[in-house]
């Protein structure tokens, strides 16, 4: 048997999304943008994806501004690639945010 090799994405998505568990979303979103910057110079578009997805859903769940324009460019991102799971994903945890006008971010 050959050597087995694997990527699951920069490291600092990995740490996002911990950090996002453990509750450290000011962490979270520094590792996530790292991923971000990783994925793009790799040209790794289908985990830019993922990480785009990932950082929306935290803008939003803080209520940040700028929040729309990331669930916007995750949707995309995941649409151009044909990322099906990503955009289920996307729709299944930013549904309310995806709702229209008026209902972004989780803000009233």
């Amino acid at each position: 048997m050959g050597p087995l090799a694997g990527w699951w994405g920069p490291v600092d998505h990995h740490l996002g999304t911990l950090a996002i568990l453990l509750g450290r979303l000011d962490i979270a979103e520094v590792h996530l943008r790292r991923a971000g910057q990783v994925e793009e110079a790799m040209a790794a578009r289908p985990f830019a994806a993922r990480t785009e997805a990932a950082l929306a859903a935290l803008l939003v769940r803080q209520g940040r501004e700028g929040s729309d324009s990331a669930v916007t460019k995750a949707r995309a991102r995941a649409s151009d690639v044909g990322a099906v799971g990503i955009l289920s994903e996307i729709e299944t945890t930013l549904g309310a945010a995806l709702a229209g006008p008026g209902n972004h971010s989780g803000r009233q």
